[in-house]
């Protein structure tokens, strides 16, 4: 396969695709970086956004370093997200019962007459999923009687109890901070934190995890909301 004016260089696939990873400024501000490894972890992605029948690894790493010294840290993915999240609230909820119910016109009212009446019985908030095939409803357990009394366990596809909720409240700038989600997902991941699910809306996200490892996921982003 031959390249044509058209493809992109070694060195822009390189910056795009790191620019997808800010995380990866964090270990390489800190000297972490092994770049040959980053360099092959890359290099299939490369190949296929340059339309070559091969890339030299040492072009990639040349990239790399090239974007590492030309990156502005005052501008830099990284540091724009910094930014959002020393102005994002953190709090969190335990006690939680995540319901995967099959999408169906019963189960959609029944998810939507649970999510008023929480708020009127107890004030705690609930989350309604949506997928082609499921309906999933986040509840606290002290209101679970208002999907366990009209819903069978036999219905349900999954219930998963015992989670808790940390959630980040950001402020409107988190639509400018593009890498915002892999940023997160990858410093929880690297703590060893496994997350359950994630739901996401303009300005809030949440994460659920198992009860035994909140604390740890809510240190791990405190650490990163300052």
């Amino acid at each position: 396969m031959t390249s044509n004016k058209n493809d992109v260089s070694i060195a822009e696939a390189t910056r795009e695709l790191l620019e997808r990873k800010p995380f990866l400024n964090h270990l390489m501000d800190i000297g972490a970086v092994n770049y040959r490894g980053l360099a092959r972890h890359l290099e299939d992605e490369v190949l296929s956004r340059t339309n070559r029948a091969g890339v030299n690894l040492d072009s990639i790493v040349m990239a790399i370093r090239r974007y590492e010294k030309e990156i502005s840290v005052e501008d830099s993915p990284e540091q724009r997200i910094k930014s959002v999240l020393e102005e994002s609230e953190l709090f969190m909820v335990g006690d939680v019962n995540y319901y995967t119910l099959p999408r169906k016109q019963r189960f959609h009212e029944i998810a939507i007459e649970a999510y008023k009446k929480a708020e009127e019985k107890t004030g705690d908030r609930a989350y309604i999923l949506q997928s082609d095939s499921e309906i999933g409803i986040i509840l606290r357990n002290r209101n679970s009687e208002l999907v366990e009394e009209q819903v069978s366990k036999r219905e349900m596809r999954n219930l998963e109890q015992n989670l808790a909720m940390v959630v980040v409240e950001s402020p409107e700038e988190i639509l400018e901070a593009d890498g915002m989600l892999s940023y997160l997902t990858e410093r929880i991941s690297f703590e060893g934190v496994g997350l359950i699910d994630m739901v996401t809306t303009y300005t809030e996200t949440v994460f659920l995890v198992r009860e035994g490892d909140a604390t740890q996921l809510y240190s791990v982003l405190r650490d990163l909301t300052g």
